[in-house]
């Protein structure tokens, strides 16, 4: 069985950059997606749609991604859960 060590201060310093990570990357996500909308006053036409909506699916699966990273203390639980079992 794996022996796990966690240094609670580093853990909640790591916890802390991670928020700010995940926060940032969707707010870069809901920004691009702004952009992307916006060019429908000059970018129009089948390919114009396609692209919105390809890019408007992926962008929902990143974002997606990044909010359920927004509970570290639930994903570190797993990772520890994880070693464990090994």
């Amino acid at each position: 069985m794996a022996k796990v060590y966690v240094d609670p201060t580093v853990m909640l310093e790591w916890k802390t950059q991670m928020d700010k990570i995940n926060k940032d990357c969707i707010s870069s996500i809901d920004e691009i997606n702004s952009a992307i909308t916006k060019l429908n006053d000059s970018f129009q036409g089948d390919y114009a749609t396609k692209y919105e909506e390809s890019f408007g699916e992926f962008a929902k699966k990143v974002k997606s991604s990044h909010e359920s990273l927004r509970n570290v203390e639930s994903f570190l639980d797993t990772i520890v859960s994880v070693m464990e079992n090994q």
